[in-house]
């Protein structure tokens, strides 16, 4: 397996700059100062540390969410380690070939970038590759630090959101990649993508990448996705939720338009195939086989490269991406 190459130091940003674009989690003021250990806000004194790289963002005050997101927290720290190795597989490169051309921004020029929901900064790190500086922000610390180690970003920031820690028109552009349809699920996606188009500057880029609502065999992803986890939540929480996540479907993408957002473009991506094969020889890598699925994933491979490129229509695509632009 391919050991991950660091980001290109020339693309680097420091704290001490980025500084002066972030906003407190707590009061929302800005800028922040650099203080021993990390950033403070002057504004109502808290302090933010930097720890293993990470800028730790002080979470703000308590919502009726807050147990959904715990539970979301929990399932991907636990899955931290996968989700740093799945980007090396063939699947994997196949099925995001669509997002990277959506996320190529080499015309543009050098770009400051949110990785909205960063995880472990692989697009964020495809981004420096491209010449940009990517600041990579996830509610989880276990995967920003993973990502810290695998990749050597400079910039990863642990904070929930809304709101967005970053100052009015700071931002060149924002990816948000899978993260919408979870902030539906938490019944703040009109004040995230409110959000975002504060932070981004005018004629800044939004490019989202998430499921496609129109796919017709939704019902059956949606049992696929949810089995496992409604059985390690009723485990753990005692809930009896089925698991299943949001689509992201027209609705939606109105709410983005209506925020002030214009779509440039809109792509489909992942055919039945190549999403059931994906999730195929990921379960057979859940039950202790890794070698046996990287071998499927090859044997995979050949007829999920023809269906991507024959098959890519709204109605048989598990997934979408829109590259939009703030007015």
């Amino acid at each position: 397996m391919a050991t991950p190459q660091a980001v290109p130091a020339q693309t680097m940003l420091g704290w001490a700059e980025l500084a002066a674009r972030l906003r407190c989690s707590r009061c929302q003021a800005g800028p922040l100062e650099a203080a021993e250990g990390g950033l403070r806000c002057p504004s109502c004194g808290s302090e933010h540390p930097i720890a293993d790289g990470v800028l730790v963002m002080a979470p703000p005050a308590a919502s009726p969410t807050d147990g959904v997101v715990q539970q979301e927290l929990e399932d991907w720290e636990r899955n931290a380690e996968f989700y740093l190795r799945e980007p090396r597989s063939p699947l994997f490169g196949l099925l995001h070939a669509g997002k990277r051309r959506a996320y190529a921004l080499g015309g543009e020029p050098r770009l400051l970038v949110l990785d909205l929901g960063g995880g472990t900064g692989y697009f964020s790190r495809e981004l420096v590759r491209q010449g940009h500086v990517a600041a990579t922000l996830d509610f989880s610390a276990r995967m920003l630090r993973l990502g810290r180690k695998a990749y050597g970003l400079p910039l990863a920031i642990e904070c929930a959101v809304p709101p967005l820690p970053f100052a009015d028109a700071s931002l060149d552009a924002v990816v948000a990649n899978g993260v919408l349809h979870h902030c539906k699920a938490q019944d703040a996606l009109a004040a995230t993508v409110a959000e975002i188009h504060r932070v981004l500057r005018p004629g800044g880029l939004l490019l989202v990448y998430d499921r496609n609502g129109a796919f017709l065999g939704r019902h059956l992803h949606h049992f696929v996705l949810g089995v496992k986890r409604s059985l390690e939540r009723r485990r753990r929480f005692g809930a009896s939720s089925s698991g299943a996540e949001p689509d992201f479907n027209d609705a939606d993408v109105r709410t983005l338009t209506d925020a002030g957002f214009a779509i440039e473009r809109r792509r489909y991506v992942s055919t039945l195939w190549t999403f059931s094969a994906i999730v195929a020889t990921n379960c057979v890598e859940y039950a202790g086989l890794p070698r046996l699925a990287q071998a499927l994933r090859w044997l995979a491979w050949p007829l999920a490269a023809v269906t991507e490129r024959v098959l890519a229509f709204k109605a048989v695509t598990v997934e979408q991406c829109l590259r939009l632009r703030r007015t």
